[in-house]
């Protein structure tokens, strides 16, 4: 009978320690489709949102990179980005206007809405694509063309 006892009680702690083992890996299974249906979730507002505007920065070399930036981002953070980006503080961004036409970014605290406004930045693709602007990068490492 004492057999029987420790028999019984050793299958419970199995069956409990089997029930933690799947509780364990239920959990993980729900923390890995949260991680992907949040980053689904981010990049859906960032495409549907549009206070945040998508940059490309282009270097002359051909390498691109998309970034999204608010509205009210000013051109100092978004320099702030590129340097830490491209670890350096030689970087400059340039914009085009028109096929002649390429200026200077200057560092300022003008806000990203604005600059695009008065500077009347065109974007880079047509309708019914995403309006998206795009800025030229010269890092110092190129032969930039525009230097």
């Amino acid at each position: 009978m004492d057999n029987l006892v420790e028999f019984a009680f050793f299958y419970q702690e199995i069956n409990l320690i089997m029930k933690i083992t799947q509780i364990y890996f239920y959990q993980m299974e729900l923390c890995l489709e949260s991680y992907e249906e949040l980053k689904k979730k981010y990049m859906t507002n960032l495409e549907y949102d549009y206070d945040f505007y998508p940059v490309v920065f282009r270097k002359s070399c051909g390498y691109s990179i998309l970034a999204y930036f608010n509205k009210k981002n000013s051109m100092n953070d978004i320099y702030k980005y590129i340097d830490l980006l491209f670890e350096g503080t030689t970087n400059k961004l340039f914009f085009k206007n028109d096929f002649s036409s390429v200026s200077l970014i200057k560092k300022s605290d003008s806000v990203l809405k604005d600059f695009i406004l008065e500077k009347k930045i065109k974007p880079v693709y047509k309708v019914p694509t995403r309006i998206v602007y795009e800025f030229w990068l010269c890092d110092g490492y190129h032969n930039d063309i525009f230097e």
